[in-house]
């Protein structure tokens, strides 16, 4: 291989390292990109307020546990022994003074000493099965069941909560990063014109007031996408926050061009929505979680019924032995029903309260229900209407630059249009994006 040959490798090869170093760099520099669908995955993933709701539904899980325990037999040991310094029965026996018949002699009798129990030990195991508690341990199963139940559905809730909060998040930043866009066109533009302005100033043709004018529309401009880009920085950090996005640096992919869905494609019967509620399944075990007490407080004031096995031993001094019994009890609280009619009335008031409570709340569900729609509408229209402000906005602003250019126009008449054409186009994307947030809102208090 001659030189020449060498040379050409090298230098291949140089090339290839550098198409390879741009290469890696690019990928070093790639920004992590999310869209909605997967923040919100993230946010149901690793949010505190599901992370906790988790925690409850497994606690409400081990509730039940022990309530279905309480159909065992409770049983219960029980272990002594002792070892005393003394005697633990030390006595003296005093018999006294005897009269020896026929001689009238009094004979006194010595004292005899009584010492006994100075160690021992004993034992027991019982077993008690309940027969009949009143169906305490039946209903508390039910309520312990009701309460997982329960902690289900609020885990739902929070997931519909948390989703909602993800997309609010995520169309604002869509809102102040389209926001930005405008202002780079809008400064793009600006910065034409004071090209242009400066080359009129030289010539004569206009004030270098116009100048200063232009100069502080910029200075306005840059003042406005400065805010907007803190703003982004501190909804990305909320965002990031609340979905347990990992990455500090990051974007989101979103399409501009959607097509905008008309409202009737999400509306539904208020009534039907009404009953796909999360919140209404809710309100339905608070019901029978109060009639389920309300029967445990019943049971409190029942005979209660039990058998059991007893097996007893113990070996002392004096004696020793074991043995077993069997045996039953029922308990009667006569007396309890003083007092106890008073707290099963007071206990039937509260299921009333809560029955009361749920009617309210359904009633005021079905006005929400329809409030959401009423503003999901108003936001539609909201977005036609900026769409027809961007379309006169911009044939104003095109033909206020051409009177301009022709000389025909003031300088304060085309910044003017360009301020009426940058607050167009911001009033469409707070519009359209407040209208995809309301969708889910609207989806969401109808149980979808």
């Amino acid at each position: 291989m001659n030189n020449h040959e060498l040379r050409a490798m090298r230098i291949r090869k140089i090339i290839l390292l550098f198409v390879f170093s741009i290469f890696i760099g690019k990928i070093s520099a790639q920004e992590y990109q999310y869209t909605l669908d997967s923040c919100i995955s993230l946010a149901l993933q690793n949010n505190v307020a599901i992370k906790n709701q988790l925690l409850s539904i497994e606690a409400a899980k081990q509730t039940k546990n022990e309530a279905l325990s309480k159909y065992f037999p409770n049983i219960s040991a029980m272990g002594f022994a002792f070892k005393a310094n003394d005697d633990i029965l030390n006595a003296r026996l005093k018999l006294g003074t005897v009269m020896l018949p026929y001689l009238n002699i009094p004979i006194q009798i010595p004292t005899i000493p009584l010492q006994i129990l100075d160690q021992g030990m004993m034992g027991a195991v019982t077993a008690i099965q309940p027969v009949f508690y009143g169906l305490q341990i039946v209903y508390g199963n039910k309520l312990a069941k009701v309460g997982i139940e329960a902690n289900q559905l609020q885990l739902k809730l929070s997931q519909n909560e948390v989703s909602q909060k993800v997309e609010e998040y995520f169309w604002q930043i869509i809102n102040l990063q389209e926001k930005l866009k405008t202002i780079t066109v809008i400064e793009e533009q600006i910065g034409n014109i004071k090209k242009d302005a400066e080359t009129a100033v030289e010539a004569g043709v206009i004030k270098p007031n116009d100048l200063l004018t232009i100069e502080m529309k910029h200075q306005e401009l840059s003042s406005g996408k400065l805010k907007i880009e803190n703003g982004i920085k501190i909804c990305k950090m909320l965002l990031r926050q609340y979905s347990g996005i990992s990455e500090r640096e990051f974007s989101i992919s979103y399409d501009t061009l959607m097509p905008l869905e008309q409202p009737q494609n999400f509306y539904i019967n208020p009534e039907d929505g009404l009953a796909n509620r999360t919140e209404k399944q809710l309100l339905d075990r608070s019901v029978k979680a109060a009639q389920l007490q309300t029967k445990m407080e019943i049971g409190k004031h029942l005979p209660k019924a039990a058998i059991g096995a007893s097996y007893m031993g113990y070996d002392m001094d004096i004696a020793k032995n074991n043995f077993g019994v069997v045996f039953g009890s029922i308990s009667v609280p006569i007396t309890d029903w003083w007092g106890g009619g008073h707290a099963i009335k007071k206990q039937k008031l509260n299921e009333q309260i809560a029955e009361n409570e749920k009617q309210n709340a359904l009633e005021m569900m079905l006005v929400q229900i329809e409030q959401s729609w009423n503003e999901l509408e108003e936001a539609y229209n909201q977005v036609l209407l900026a769409k027809k402000s961007i379309l006169s906005s911009t044939e104003n602003l095109r033909l206020n630059q051409d009177y301009y250019e022709a000389g025909t126009t003031k300088l304060s008449d085309l910044l003017e249009a360009q301020t009426h054409f940058q607050n167009s186009q911001d009033l469409y994307i707070e519009s359209f994006t407040n209208y995809q947030v309301k969708i889910k809102e609207y989806l969401n208090l109808t149980g979808r």
